[in-house]
């Protein structure tokens, strides 16, 4: 139900943006990477930018691998934290997200 509602929803908004808060809700951890490419594949057919939110490591570890088995390198993790001036956006494109998910390095 909830990959058939947000297959919906790109169609909905064909050639503009969509925003998905945490998005592995109602998803189990198995089939977060195939999620993913679904995702990528519905944004590219129906020109749709993501925003998609999470707190879930295994969900940013689905995401990278499934855009790598496609050959995609169009996904970037933006981190935001709070700082004594404000919020801080920290991005980490595509190309370092091997070295910063395998690491263990702290994204969420």
């Amino acid at each position: 139900m909830r990959l058939l509602e947000l297959t919906l929803a790109f169609v909905e908004v064909q050639n503009g943006s969509i925003l998905i808060d945490e998005i592995e809700n109602g998803l189990h951890h198995s089939v977060l990477q195939d999620v993913w490419q679904s995702i990528n594949q519905l944004s590219q057919k129906f020109n749709v930018q993501v925003f998609a939110t999470t707190h879930s490591y295994e969900c940013m570890v689905a995401a990278r691998d499934a855009f790598a088995a496609m050959e995609s390198q169009d996904l970037s993790i933006h981190r935001l934290s709070h700082h004594d001036d404000g919020i801080v956006a920290t991005t980490y494109p595509f190309e370092a997200l091997d070295f910063t998910l395998d690491y263990g390095a702290e994204i969420r």
